[in-house]
């Protein structure tokens, strides 16, 4: 089987351009832009080889809010009634405040794919690529503001005329920034 090198010349998002390998199985040398060639036809198919990076990610998540609009029923699914005047009863409206965060991670990226000359000079890409950008992660602060709702000891309830709101430290929030790409392209080769 013979082998030589060829430019396949292919770039997906920020791919650089890669060479791979041609082989033919006859024996012979292959020119390098075919004047015809079948997309079945495995002799015409260019190995575009295997890629990879490696760098650094500063990932970041903004500040942003959860909102809960539930009723929280607090009675223990007893009757509001038998809760005395100013006792609570239930807690809705909730708003979680998040702060972001921001990390600097290592991140990779791994790719490959295969090239078939098609005729008048079309090409067709199948690739892969998998980015891993590392992780990102909140700062752990939370601050919790609820509606909470009170007995008026008749066996109705009110709202509090407050606002309680908790500050939570240590509490974060994380996940991990990855894709998997899978595609196929045509090109013009001229």
């Amino acid at each position: 089987m013979k082998t030589y090198q060829k430019e396949c010349g292919y770039s997906y998002g920020n791919a650089s351009l890669q060479s791979g390998t041609c082989e033919a199985d006859d024996g012979t040398e292959k020119p390098t832009k075919p004047t015809s060639a079948s997309a079945t036809d495995p002799s015409k198919i260019c190995v575009n080889g295997t890629g990879a990076g490696v760098g650094l990610a500063l990932n970041t998540i903004a500040d942003y809010v959860v909102f809960d609009g539930t009723f929280y029923d607090e009675t223990g699914g007893g009757d509001p009634s038998m809760i005395p005047a100013g006792g609570l009863t239930g807690i809705s409206d909730v708003y979680a405040y998040h702060n972001g965060g921001t990390m600097e991670q290592l991140a990779f990226q791994l790719e490959g794919g295969v090239t078939t000359s098609m005729n008048d000079g079309l090409k067709l890409d199948f690739f892969v690529r998998y980015a891993n950008l590392g992780k990102v992660k909140t700062s752990g602060s939370i601050i919790v503001s609820q509606t909470e709702w009170l007995s008026d000891g008749a066996g109705g309830e009110y709202e509090a005329p407050y606002d309680s709101v908790f500050h939570y430290t240590n509490w974060q929030e994380s996940g991990t920034l990855s894709s998997l790409d899978v595609g196929v392209r045509l090109r013009l080769e001229f």
